[in-house]
């Protein structure tokens, strides 16, 4: 595992993740928890090499959830 991508599992313990290449160069995020899908994003393929690339997206995908987490509230 890409040590940027193995950063994203380590910053969602509470949910199960994976990460998978498309044809077209991009990734598919997933993560659930409790059986539920909360959030698929597609996203760059080159920053699964990219440290900060990566932690950009772990914020992004934090604030989505936050955010998501006040409508459903």
């Amino acid at each position: 595992m890409f040590t940027a991508i193995k950063d994203i599992y380590d910053a969602f313990p509470d949910h199960s993740v994976a990460v998978t290449p498309r044809p077209d160069g991009k990734w598919l995020l997933s993560m659930c928890r409790n059986d539920r899908l909360e959030l698929t994003r597609a996203f760059d393929g080159e920053a699964v090499f990219c440290k900060r690339r990566m932690h950009a997206l772990i914020r992004d995908v934090a604030l989505e959830m936050a955010s998501l987490a006040r409508r459903s509230a």
